[in-house]
């Protein structure tokens, strides 16, 4: 959960390279695999750069979609972001998307409320 959001950051500051390369503690294979996420989830638009070399699966992500954005304005907050892990390992420590968006969208109106 941590490296998809990391990877939605990086990408809307345009920081995330062509190629994968290891991020944080993450290493290549989880990278590129989260990549893979993000654009099978219609999280970013991109391209399976790996039908261009044979030798390996790489993604090259281009953009965030709708759905990317929404992600990242409730996932942005570290307040809000910790919440929902914290209620997350309460429950085992893993969730669909679906069910991390929802969680994401009622932390952040419960903070907005007061």
């Amino acid at each position: 959960m941590d490296l998809f959001r990391e990877i939605l950051l990086q990408l809307e500051s345009d920081r995330l390279p062509f190629e994968s390369e290891p991020i944080g503690d993450w290493d290549v294979e989880s990278v590129v695999y989260h990549k893979r996420l993000i654009l099978e989830a219609g999280y970013a638009n991109g391209i399976n750069a790996g039908t261009l070399d044979p030798g390996g699966a790489e993604y090259c992500l281009t953009e965030l979609t709708f759905n990317g954005h929404e992600f990242l304005e409730n996932a942005r907050s570290e307040t809000v972001w910790a919440q929902a892990k914290r209620k997350l390992s309460d429950v085992g420590g893993t969730a669909s998307l679906t069910v991390i968006n929802e969680l994401l969208k009622r932390l952040m109106d419960a903070n907005l409320s007061g």
